[in-house]
Protein backbone atom coordinates (compact mmCIF):
# COMPACT_ATOMS: atom_id res chain seq x y z
CA UNK A 1 0.00 0.00 0.00
CA UNK A 2 1.24 3.47 -0.89
CA UNK A 3 1.04 6.08 1.88
CA UNK A 4 0.15 9.62 0.92
CA UNK A 5 0.47 12.41 3.46
CA UNK A 6 -2.33 14.97 3.34
CA UNK A 7 -0.68 18.32 4.03
CA UNK A 8 -2.09 20.86 6.46
CA UNK A 9 -4.85 22.90 4.86
CA UNK A 10 -5.57 20.53 1.97
CA UNK A 11 -7.68 17.52 1.03
CA UNK A 12 -7.39 14.48 -1.24
CA UNK A 13 -10.29 12.55 -2.79
CA UNK A 14 -10.49 9.62 -5.16
CA UNK A 15 -11.89 6.25 -6.10
CA UNK A 16 -10.88 2.94 -4.56
CA UNK A 17 -7.10 2.44 -4.82
CA UNK A 18 -4.24 0.77 -2.88
CA UNK A 19 -3.49 4.03 -1.04
CA UNK A 20 -3.50 5.04 2.62
CA UNK A 21 -4.20 8.72 3.22
CA UNK A 22 -2.32 9.86 6.32
CA UNK A 23 -2.52 12.97 8.52
CA UNK A 24 -0.76 13.92 11.77
CA UNK A 25 -3.12 16.08 13.82
CA UNK A 26 -2.41 18.36 16.77
CA UNK A 27 -4.81 21.29 17.05
CA UNK A 28 -5.79 20.68 13.43
CA UNK A 29 -8.87 18.59 12.64
CA UNK A 30 -8.99 15.71 10.17
CA UNK A 31 -12.20 14.64 8.43
CA UNK A 32 -12.69 11.46 6.41
CA UNK A 33 -15.76 11.32 4.16
CA UNK A 34 -16.56 8.18 2.16
CA UNK A 35 -19.26 6.55 0.10
CA UNK A 36 -18.64 2.83 0.46
CA UNK A 37 -21.22 1.60 -2.13
CA UNK A 38 -19.68 3.80 -4.85
CA UNK A 39 -16.10 3.34 -3.55
CA UNK A 40 -15.34 7.08 -3.30
CA UNK A 41 -13.65 8.75 -0.35
CA UNK A 42 -11.14 11.30 0.87
CA UNK A 43 -9.45 13.04 3.77
CA UNK A 44 -9.43 16.75 4.66
CA UNK A 45 -6.69 18.19 6.96
CA UNK A 46 -8.21 21.42 8.37
CA UNK A 47 -5.96 24.11 9.85
CA UNK A 48 -8.34 26.73 11.29
CA UNK A 49 -12.08 27.16 11.97
CA UNK A 50 -12.63 30.15 9.65
CA UNK A 51 -10.57 32.61 7.58
CA UNK A 52 -8.88 35.34 9.61
CA UNK A 53 -8.74 37.61 6.56
CA UNK A 54 -9.26 37.39 2.82
CA UNK A 55 -7.42 34.27 1.71
CA UNK A 56 -6.91 32.49 -1.59
CA UNK A 57 -6.64 29.02 0.00
CA UNK A 58 -10.15 28.20 1.33
CA UNK A 59 -9.19 24.54 1.85
CA UNK A 60 -7.42 25.54 5.07
CA UNK A 61 -10.63 26.37 6.94
CA UNK A 62 -13.61 24.39 8.15
CA UNK A 63 -16.19 26.94 7.01
CA UNK A 64 -14.85 27.31 3.46
CA UNK A 65 -12.96 24.07 2.90
CA UNK A 66 -15.55 21.47 3.88
CA UNK A 67 -18.04 22.51 1.17
CA UNK A 68 -15.24 22.20 -1.41
CA UNK A 69 -14.24 18.79 -0.01
CA UNK A 70 -17.86 17.60 -0.12
CA UNK A 71 -18.39 18.87 -3.69
CA UNK A 72 -15.17 17.21 -4.85
CA UNK A 73 -16.41 13.85 -3.52
CA UNK A 74 -19.76 14.26 -5.28
CA UNK A 75 -18.06 15.16 -8.57
CA UNK A 76 -16.01 11.96 -8.26
CA UNK A 77 -19.25 9.96 -8.08
CA UNK A 78 -20.18 9.85 -4.38
CA UNK A 79 -23.94 9.96 -3.62
CA UNK A 80 -24.91 12.34 -0.78
CA UNK A 81 -27.20 9.74 0.80
CA UNK A 82 -24.30 7.27 1.15
CA UNK A 83 -21.63 9.59 2.58
CA UNK A 84 -20.45 8.95 6.13
CA UNK A 85 -17.85 10.74 8.25
CA UNK A 86 -15.11 10.08 10.76
CA UNK A 87 -13.42 12.93 12.63
CA UNK A 88 -10.23 13.31 14.69
CA UNK A 89 -8.00 16.05 16.09
CA UNK A 90 -8.62 19.38 17.77
CA UNK A 91 -6.30 18.51 20.66
CA UNK A 92 -4.78 21.09 22.99
CA UNK A 93 -1.48 19.18 22.80
CA UNK A 94 0.77 19.07 25.84
CA UNK A 95 0.34 20.87 29.14
CA UNK A 96 -2.79 23.01 29.27
CA UNK A 97 -2.38 26.78 29.54
CA UNK A 98 -4.72 29.75 29.85
CA UNK A 99 -3.61 30.92 26.42
CA UNK A 100 -4.56 27.56 24.88
CA UNK A 101 -8.03 27.91 26.36
CA UNK A 102 -8.30 31.48 25.14
CA UNK A 103 -7.42 30.56 21.56
CA UNK A 104 -9.39 27.25 21.60
CA UNK A 105 -8.74 26.87 17.89
CA UNK A 106 -9.13 23.10 17.81
CA UNK A 107 -12.41 23.22 19.72
CA UNK A 108 -13.89 25.87 17.47
CA UNK A 109 -12.80 23.97 14.37
CA UNK A 110 -14.58 20.85 15.67
CA UNK A 111 -17.75 22.89 16.25
CA UNK A 112 -17.76 24.10 12.64
CA UNK A 113 -17.13 20.56 11.39
CA UNK A 114 -20.09 19.21 13.37
CA UNK A 115 -22.34 22.04 12.13
CA UNK A 116 -21.46 21.11 8.55
CA UNK A 117 -22.25 17.44 9.20
CA UNK A 118 -25.65 18.40 10.65
CA UNK A 119 -26.39 20.75 7.75
CA UNK A 120 -25.55 18.11 5.12
CA UNK A 121 -27.10 15.28 7.21
CA UNK A 122 -23.89 13.25 7.07
CA UNK A 123 -23.78 10.58 9.82
CA UNK A 124 -20.63 10.76 11.98
CA UNK A 125 -19.64 7.15 12.61
CA UNK A 126 -16.63 7.97 14.78
CA UNK A 127 -15.27 11.11 16.44
CA UNK A 128 -12.12 11.34 18.58
CA UNK A 129 -11.36 14.97 19.33
CA UNK A 130 -9.88 17.11 22.09
CA UNK A 131 -7.50 15.85 24.72
CA UNK A 132 -3.90 16.83 25.40
CA UNK A 133 -2.12 14.73 22.76
CA UNK A 134 -2.26 14.61 19.00
CA UNK A 135 -3.88 12.05 16.75
CA UNK A 136 -2.90 10.12 13.66
CA UNK A 137 -5.72 9.70 11.15
CA UNK A 138 -5.34 7.10 8.37
CA UNK A 139 -7.83 6.21 5.66
CA UNK A 140 -7.34 2.98 3.69
CA UNK A 141 -8.87 3.80 0.30
CA UNK A 142 -8.88 0.18 -0.82
CA UNK A 143 -10.71 -1.32 2.16
CA UNK A 144 -12.43 1.92 3.18
CA UNK A 145 -11.19 1.48 6.72
CA UNK A 146 -10.36 4.40 9.03
CA UNK A 147 -7.86 4.23 11.86
CA UNK A 148 -7.55 6.92 14.55
CA UNK A 149 -4.68 6.64 17.01
CA UNK A 150 -4.13 9.00 19.91
CA UNK A 151 -0.58 9.92 20.91
CA UNK A 152 1.06 6.69 19.75
CA UNK A 153 2.67 7.57 16.43
CA UNK A 154 5.52 5.29 17.43
CA UNK A 155 4.71 1.98 19.11
CA UNK A 156 6.55 1.64 22.46
CA UNK A 157 8.97 -1.19 22.99
CA UNK A 158 9.26 -1.80 26.73
CA UNK A 159 12.22 -4.15 26.31
CA UNK A 160 14.56 -1.37 25.28
CA UNK A 161 17.23 -0.34 27.74
CA UNK A 162 18.41 3.26 27.98
CA UNK A 163 21.83 4.58 28.86
CA UNK A 164 23.09 8.05 29.65
CA UNK A 165 25.51 9.92 27.43
CA UNK A 166 29.02 9.65 28.84
CA UNK A 167 31.20 12.75 28.86
CA UNK A 168 33.95 11.09 26.82
CA UNK A 169 31.49 10.03 24.14
CA UNK A 170 29.94 13.49 24.06
CA UNK A 171 33.34 15.12 23.51
CA UNK A 172 34.04 12.66 20.70
CA UNK A 173 30.69 13.43 19.01
CA UNK A 174 31.31 17.17 19.22
CA UNK A 175 34.73 16.70 17.62
CA UNK A 176 33.43 14.41 14.88
CA UNK A 177 30.46 16.51 13.83
CA UNK A 178 30.96 18.00 10.39
CA UNK A 179 31.28 21.64 11.35
CA UNK A 180 29.51 24.56 9.77
CA UNK A 181 32.08 26.04 7.33
CA UNK A 182 34.38 28.51 9.05
CA UNK A 183 33.52 31.29 6.62
CA UNK A 184 29.81 30.76 7.32
CA UNK A 185 30.52 30.96 11.07
CA UNK A 186 32.59 34.10 10.53
CA UNK A 187 29.80 35.74 8.55
CA UNK A 188 27.30 34.68 11.22
CA UNK A 189 29.43 36.26 13.98
CA UNK A 190 30.09 39.47 12.04
CA UNK A 191 26.49 39.88 10.88
CA UNK A 192 25.39 41.65 14.08
CA UNK A 193 28.22 44.17 13.87
CA UNK A 194 26.82 47.49 12.69
CA UNK A 195 30.15 48.12 10.91
CA UNK A 196 29.89 44.92 8.82
CA UNK A 197 29.52 46.33 5.32
CA UNK A 198 28.50 44.65 2.07
CA UNK A 199 32.10 44.89 0.87
CA UNK A 200 33.27 43.00 3.98
CA UNK A 201 30.73 40.24 3.38
CA UNK A 202 31.84 39.95 -0.25
CA UNK A 203 35.47 39.55 0.82
CA UNK A 204 34.50 36.85 3.33
CA UNK A 205 32.48 34.93 0.72
CA UNK A 206 35.44 34.97 -1.68
CA UNK A 207 37.42 32.89 0.82
CA UNK A 208 35.12 29.89 0.22
CA UNK A 209 34.82 28.69 -3.36
CA UNK A 210 31.66 26.69 -2.71
CA UNK A 211 29.84 29.57 -1.03
CA UNK A 212 31.03 31.95 -3.75
CA UNK A 213 29.74 29.70 -6.53
CA UNK A 214 26.37 29.17 -4.87
CA UNK A 215 25.99 32.89 -4.15
CA UNK A 216 26.52 33.70 -7.83
CA UNK A 217 24.07 30.93 -8.78
CA UNK A 218 21.46 32.38 -6.43
CA UNK A 219 21.96 35.90 -7.80
CA UNK A 220 21.49 34.60 -11.36
CA UNK A 221 18.52 32.38 -10.56
CA UNK A 222 15.02 32.91 -11.93
CA UNK A 223 14.09 34.62 -8.66
CA UNK A 224 16.45 37.48 -9.50
CA UNK A 225 16.20 37.65 -13.27
CA UNK A 226 18.23 40.53 -14.63
CA UNK A 227 18.99 41.95 -18.04
CA UNK A 228 22.65 41.16 -17.51
CA UNK A 229 24.38 38.25 -15.84
CA UNK A 230 25.86 38.80 -12.37
CA UNK A 231 29.54 37.87 -12.67
CA UNK A 232 31.17 39.09 -9.45
CA UNK A 233 30.60 38.38 -5.76
CA UNK A 234 30.47 42.14 -5.11
CA UNK A 235 27.57 42.55 -7.53
CA UNK A 236 25.82 39.47 -6.11
CA UNK A 237 26.10 40.77 -2.54
CA UNK A 238 24.82 44.19 -3.61
CA UNK A 239 21.85 42.59 -5.40
CA UNK A 240 20.90 40.09 -2.70
CA UNK A 241 21.72 42.13 0.41
CA UNK A 242 23.16 40.99 3.73
CA UNK A 243 19.90 39.57 5.10
CA UNK A 244 19.25 37.30 2.14
CA UNK A 245 22.84 36.05 1.99
CA UNK A 246 23.16 35.32 5.69
CA UNK A 247 19.85 33.44 5.69
CA UNK A 248 20.90 31.40 2.67
CA UNK A 249 24.42 30.63 3.99
CA UNK A 250 23.23 29.45 7.41
CA UNK A 251 20.26 27.53 5.96
CA UNK A 252 22.56 25.56 3.67
CA UNK A 253 24.96 24.81 6.52
CA UNK A 254 22.19 23.73 8.92
CA UNK A 255 20.59 21.52 6.27
CA UNK A 256 23.88 19.68 5.72
CA UNK A 257 24.31 19.32 9.47
CA UNK A 258 20.83 17.88 10.02
CA UNK A 259 21.20 15.50 7.06
CA UNK A 260 23.80 13.59 9.08
CA UNK A 261 21.28 12.59 11.75
CA UNK A 262 19.92 9.05 12.01
CA UNK A 263 16.23 9.82 12.40
CA UNK A 264 16.00 9.70 16.19
CA UNK A 265 14.14 12.96 16.70
CA UNK A 266 12.67 13.09 13.19
CA UNK A 267 9.30 11.44 12.67
CA UNK A 268 9.69 11.81 8.91
CA UNK A 269 12.58 12.05 6.46
CA UNK A 270 14.33 15.38 6.98
CA UNK A 271 12.09 16.24 9.92
CA UNK A 272 14.72 18.12 11.96
CA UNK A 273 15.63 20.46 9.12
CA UNK A 274 12.02 21.00 8.05
CA UNK A 275 11.09 21.91 11.63
CA UNK A 276 14.09 24.26 11.88
CA UNK A 277 13.18 26.02 8.64
CA UNK A 278 9.50 26.38 9.58
CA UNK A 279 10.49 27.72 13.00
CA UNK A 280 12.81 30.21 11.29
CA UNK A 281 10.00 31.46 9.04
CA UNK A 282 7.62 31.89 11.98
CA UNK A 283 10.30 33.64 14.05
CA UNK A 284 10.89 36.08 11.20
CA UNK A 285 7.14 36.78 10.95
CA UNK A 286 6.85 37.37 14.70
CA UNK A 287 9.82 39.74 14.65
CA UNK A 288 8.29 41.67 11.74
CA UNK A 289 4.93 41.95 13.53
CA UNK A 290 6.31 42.97 16.90
CA UNK A 291 9.41 44.96 15.96
CA UNK A 292 11.30 43.39 18.88
CA UNK A 293 14.38 42.23 16.96
CA UNK A 294 15.72 42.34 13.42
CA UNK A 295 13.67 39.79 11.40
CA UNK A 296 16.71 38.15 9.81
CA UNK A 297 18.23 37.71 13.28
CA UNK A 298 15.06 35.97 14.45
CA UNK A 299 15.13 33.76 11.34
CA UNK A 300 18.68 32.63 12.13
CA UNK A 301 17.80 31.89 15.75
CA UNK A 302 14.91 29.73 14.56
CA UNK A 303 17.20 27.80 12.24
CA UNK A 304 19.73 27.11 14.98
CA UNK A 305 17.51 26.55 18.03
CA UNK A 306 17.46 22.72 17.92
CA UNK A 307 21.08 22.22 16.89
CA UNK A 308 21.72 20.26 20.11
CA UNK A 309 19.50 17.48 18.76
CA UNK A 310 22.19 16.74 16.19
CA UNK A 311 24.51 15.85 19.07
CA UNK A 312 22.03 13.55 20.83
CA UNK A 313 20.21 12.11 17.81
CA UNK A 314 22.07 8.79 17.64
CA UNK A 315 21.22 8.08 21.29
CA UNK A 316 17.56 8.98 20.89
CA UNK A 317 17.46 6.86 17.73
CA UNK A 318 18.22 3.75 19.81
CA UNK A 319 15.57 4.40 22.47
CA UNK A 320 12.96 6.43 20.61
CA UNK A 321 9.88 4.33 21.47
CA UNK A 322 10.70 4.44 25.19
CA UNK A 323 11.41 8.15 24.94
CA UNK A 324 8.12 8.86 23.20
CA UNK A 325 6.21 6.62 25.61
CA UNK A 326 7.50 8.69 28.51
CA UNK A 327 6.20 11.83 26.83
CA UNK A 328 2.80 10.38 25.94
CA UNK A 329 2.26 9.11 29.47
CA UNK A 330 2.77 12.66 30.72
CA UNK A 331 5.20 11.74 33.49
CA UNK A 332 7.83 14.28 32.40
CA UNK A 333 8.09 17.16 29.95
CA UNK A 334 10.22 16.99 26.80
CA UNK A 335 13.49 18.13 28.42
CA UNK A 336 12.79 15.95 31.44
CA UNK A 337 12.36 12.89 29.23
CA UNK A 338 15.70 13.60 27.54
CA UNK A 339 17.47 14.02 30.89
CA UNK A 340 15.84 10.89 32.30
CA UNK A 341 17.05 8.76 29.39
CA UNK A 342 20.29 10.45 28.34
CA UNK A 343 21.41 12.36 31.40
CA UNK A 344 21.19 15.69 29.52
CA UNK A 345 18.79 17.51 27.22
CA UNK A 346 19.21 19.00 23.76
CA UNK A 347 19.44 22.60 25.04
CA UNK A 348 22.47 21.61 27.15
CA UNK A 349 24.04 19.80 24.18
CA UNK A 350 23.28 22.81 21.99
CA UNK A 351 24.95 25.14 24.48
CA UNK A 352 28.14 23.05 24.29
CA UNK A 353 28.08 23.11 20.49
CA UNK A 354 27.41 26.86 20.40
CA UNK A 355 30.38 27.41 22.71
CA UNK A 356 32.63 25.13 20.63
CA UNK A 357 31.73 26.96 17.41
CA UNK A 358 31.85 30.37 19.08
CA UNK A 359 28.30 31.42 18.23
CA UNK A 360 27.33 35.01 19.00
CA UNK A 361 25.59 35.45 22.35
CA UNK A 362 22.00 35.99 21.04
CA UNK A 363 22.09 32.70 19.12
CA UNK A 364 23.64 30.82 22.04
CA UNK A 365 20.87 32.15 24.32
CA UNK A 366 18.13 31.13 21.87
CA UNK A 367 19.63 27.64 21.67
CA UNK A 368 20.04 27.32 25.44
CA UNK A 369 16.76 28.85 26.66
CA UNK A 370 14.09 28.41 23.99
CA UNK A 371 12.28 25.97 26.32
CA UNK A 372 12.87 28.24 29.36
CA UNK A 373 12.45 31.83 28.13
CA UNK A 374 11.56 32.99 31.65
CA UNK A 375 15.04 32.19 32.99
CA UNK A 376 16.44 35.13 34.96
CA UNK A 377 19.64 35.08 32.91
CA UNK A 378 17.78 36.10 29.74
CA UNK A 379 14.73 37.83 31.22
CA UNK A 380 15.11 40.96 29.07
CA UNK A 381 16.12 39.15 25.87
CA UNK A 382 13.28 38.76 23.33
CA UNK A 383 14.93 36.22 21.00
CA UNK A 384 14.42 33.08 23.17
CA UNK A 385 10.79 34.15 23.67
CA UNK A 386 10.23 34.50 19.93
CA UNK A 387 11.70 31.04 19.29
CA UNK A 388 9.62 29.56 22.12
CA UNK A 389 6.34 30.96 20.75
CA UNK A 390 7.15 29.78 17.20
CA UNK A 391 8.12 26.33 18.51
CA UNK A 392 4.87 25.99 20.50
CA UNK A 393 2.70 27.04 17.55
CA UNK A 394 4.40 24.58 15.19
CA UNK A 395 4.00 21.71 17.66
CA UNK A 396 0.25 22.39 17.77
CA UNK A 397 -0.43 22.94 14.09
CA UNK A 398 2.29 20.96 12.31
CA UNK A 399 2.93 17.84 14.41
CA UNK A 400 4.45 14.61 13.17
CA UNK A 401 7.70 16.23 12.03
CA UNK A 402 9.89 15.91 15.13
CA UNK A 403 9.26 14.23 18.46
CA UNK A 404 8.09 16.14 21.50
CA UNK A 405 5.78 19.00 22.34
CA UNK A 406 7.18 22.05 24.17
CA UNK A 407 4.98 23.02 27.11
CA UNK A 408 2.66 25.96 26.48
CA UNK A 409 2.38 27.02 30.13
CA UNK A 410 4.42 30.16 29.37
CA UNK A 411 2.73 31.04 26.10
CA UNK A 412 0.62 33.95 27.37
CA UNK A 413 3.51 35.42 29.37
CA UNK A 414 5.96 35.23 26.48
CA UNK A 415 3.44 36.64 24.01
CA UNK A 416 3.01 39.60 26.34
CA UNK A 417 6.78 39.97 26.66
CA UNK A 418 7.22 40.41 22.91
CA UNK A 419 3.94 42.34 22.43
CA UNK A 420 2.32 39.62 20.31
CA UNK A 421 -1.50 39.66 20.29
CA UNK A 422 -3.94 36.76 19.85
CA UNK A 423 -5.04 38.27 16.54
CA UNK A 424 -1.46 38.21 15.29
CA UNK A 425 -1.14 34.59 16.43
CA UNK A 426 -4.10 33.67 14.22
CA UNK A 427 -2.40 35.35 11.26
CA UNK A 428 0.81 33.43 11.95
CA UNK A 429 -1.02 30.11 12.22
CA UNK A 430 -2.66 30.87 8.89
CA UNK A 431 0.76 30.85 7.21
CA UNK A 432 2.03 27.58 8.72
CA UNK A 433 0.73 25.57 5.77
CA UNK A 434 2.42 27.86 3.22
CA UNK A 435 5.00 25.91 1.22
CA UNK A 436 4.53 22.89 3.44
CA UNK A 437 6.70 19.92 2.64
CA UNK A 438 5.29 16.41 2.24
CA UNK A 439 6.20 13.93 4.93
CA UNK A 440 7.83 10.75 3.73
CA UNK A 441 5.99 7.51 4.47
Amino acid sequence: MKKTYVSTGSFKVGASAPVILDAMLGSCVGVVLYDRPNAIGGLHHILLPEPVHMDLTPERYATTGLPLFYDALCRKGAHPANIKARIAGGALVGNLSAQDLDLDIGGRTCEHVMKFMQKTQIPVEQSQTGGLWGYRLQFNMQRFEVQIRAGDWLAPDRSQRCRAVEFGELARILDQLEPIPQIALQILRDYQDQQYALADMAQDLKKDQVLSAHTLKLANSALYQRQRKIGTIEDAVFLLGQDMIIKWVVSAAVQRLFQNTQGGYSLCRGGLYHHARKTAILCEQIAEMTGTVKPALAYLAGLLHDIGKVVLDQYIHNVMPSFYRGLSEGKVDFLGAEREILGMDHTEAGRLLARKWNFARPFAEAISYHHQPDDDRIRNQPLPSIVYVADVLLSRFLPGVTAGFPGSNQLAEQMHKINLTSGQVHRIINTIADGEFHLAA
